[in-house]
């Protein structure tokens, strides 16, 4: 929510726009002001100016805290603010998403309008962005996106993952140990080339290919965009009507810019696969099981195939860049905290003593202080730190404070991993050991899930297991083979600000524990098991 920086700083052009609406503006807030009398207040917040509101008082980076700081200020989990007429309400507990976008996910569900993100850069295929109606509930005559998304990543799909993920993972193992200055973008090979094999067949091995690199450029602009008052068009739609050549319209050459990517992202795998399936060469995959089962002689044909197409680019796009951030804190906090990762690698060792293999599935679920480790590497440095905002489809009430229909609604998934009542003392630590019982032996019985930051109720990310299954499998196959060093970097530990976040880029010292880890490693690529 860097509006100061982003907003205003395209072009004083705009002060002559935004003056223009100003008569409008407060017009529907004067009306607002005569219809809320005698009815319950807002929930409290930082006053704001005239007609811009808070505006100014968002900060640039890590608004999430400043959101937290309010919270505490005006002793209430839930606070108020306003932008250019733009009402929005910030839920900063886990009490206040539970009731409000779980138990009353019919009238939260729903997404705001985001001109940027969906009509001028193009992720309007993105079915976590589109509002919450028929077509996204499946009450239509076909399957709907959703259902599609549901079935791709059902327990059972999952399973059927595993050999995938665990020869990405074997190939991230080798690239480590030949090039671990590059770690970074060896992450990302990993989770984009996962992705593009369940999703579309897709056999990537280069981190310069062309669906990779589509993948981060359009990712980018994803990542600028998805707040919800990154750019002054989303509080001014009309704006992306203005030509592109006018002062102040930089945000429509940039959009225009970033779009051919968004758009082939979705739309240049799909054709792959078509090509594949005429040409009978089609790898199994996602892609292939849907236009399958499709046929060119469904009546609803077109409209079925674009659902493919808006599922398959949404598993592509979530897939390919949140567990890129995750498995970069895990390398992070790993460098940071020694004592953490020699524990760790202790556990990996003994579960693994004389098999003298790479770990796999077997081990899954059945080592508490790796699955411990994963939900804080998601806890600690939260992914999407204010998740996807929702709207309030109807007047509301939450502890005495009303909600005002057509306000967004933000969950503040970063305040709430960082909760002391829930993670206990000092949560800006990394502590494993903050989900398990005294001995570190057992996920305690009251531990939280950590799993929060993944969302909740009818949006909840459908692909959240595969994640931490990806998350897993890298951690407990890097522990077992591979020592990190200290970090060393300028921005060490510090983060981006956006829907997204990601490490500034920093260095560590990966090196292989032993000759025998080396050799592992470099047969573990050659092995074709079934690891489900």
């Amino acid at each position: 929510m860097a509006l100061t920086a982003t907003v205003f700083g395209e072009s004083r052009f705009l002060t002559t726009i935004v003056l223009v609406g100003i008569s409008g503006i407060v017009t529907v807030l004067a009306y607002r002001k005569l219809k809320a009398k005698g009815r319950l207040p807002l929930p409290p917040g930082p006053p704001g100016l005239p007609i811009v509101g808070n505006i100014f008082d968002i900060p640039e980076e890590d608004f999430w805290w400043k959101y937290k700081e309010w919270s505490d200020q005006y002793g209430s989990d839930v606070i108020y603010l306003s932008v250019l007429g733009r009402e929005i309400v910030v839920l900063n507990s886990l009490a206040a998403c539970k009731e409000l976008l779980e138990k009353r996910s019919a009238i939260y569900s729903s997404r705001p309008r985001m001109p940027m993100m969906n009509e001028l850069i193009g992720f309007d295929w993105n079915i976590g962005f589109i509002p919450y109606d028929d077509a996204w509930k499946g009450k239509v005559d076909f399957v709907s996106g959703r259902k599609m998304f549901s079935k791709a990543f059902s327990p059972n799909k999952i399973l059927q993952h595993r050999p995938a993920l665990l020869k990405a993972v074997r190939n991230l193992l080798l690239q480590l140990l030949d090039d671990p200055e590059n770690f970074r973008e060896h992450i990302r090979l990993l989770s984009g080339s996962f992705i593009l094999d369940i999703a579309y067949g897709l056999k990537v091995t280069s981190k310069d290919d062309i669906y990779i690199t589509l993948a981060e450029r359009g990712m980018a602009g994803q990542a600028a965009a998805g707040t919800t008052s990154s750019y002054l068009v989303d509080f001014i739609p009309g704006l992306q009507y203005f030509p592109s050549w006018l002062p102040g319209m930089r945000f429509k050459r940039y959009a225009s810019e970033i779009r051919k990517d968004a758009l082939a992202m979705a739309r240049e795998p799909l054709i792959f696969v078509e090509t594949a399936l005429r040409m009978g060469n089609a790898r199994p995959c996602i892609a292939t099981e849907a236009l399958e089962e499709l046929g060119e002689g469904d009546e609803n044909y077109r409209a079925k195939k674009k659902i493919i197409h808006d599922v398959l680019g949404s598993v592509y796009s979530g897939g390919s860049d949140t567990t890129v951030s995750s498995i970069t804190t895990f390398f992070l906090a790993m460098a940071q905290n020694p004592d953490i990762q020699a524990r760790a690698q202790a556990i990996a060792d003994e579960a693994l003593a004389g098999q003298d293999r790479l770990p796999d599935f077997t081990e899954y679920k059945k080592l508490p202080y790796i699955d411990a480790l994963v939900r804080e590497i998601l806890r600690w440095r939260p992914v999407g730190p204010v998740g996807v905002p929702r709207i309030a489809s109807q007047d509301d009430v939450y502890e005495s404070y009303r909600i005002p229909k057509g306000a967004t609604v933000v969950p503040n998934l970063y305040a709430i991993a960082h909760d002391p009542l829930i993670y206990g003392a000092n949560p800006h630590l990394f502590d494993p050991a903050r989900f398990l019982n005294a001995d570190q032996t057992e996920i305690r019985d009251d531990a939280p899930t950590g799993y929060d930051v993944f969302g909740f109720g009818r949006r909840v990310c459908p692909g959240s297991q595969s994640a931490v299954e990806t998350i897993w499998a890298v951690v407990v196959s890097v522990l077992s083979v591979f020592h990190i060093g200290e970090g060393r970097g300028e921005n060490l530990g510090k983060y981006t600000s956006a829907m997204l976040i990601h490490p500034y880029p920093f260095e560590v010292h990966i090196t292989p524990r032993s000759e025998e880890a080396e050799m592992l490693v470099r047969n573990g690529v050659l092995e074709d098991h079934d690891f489900s």
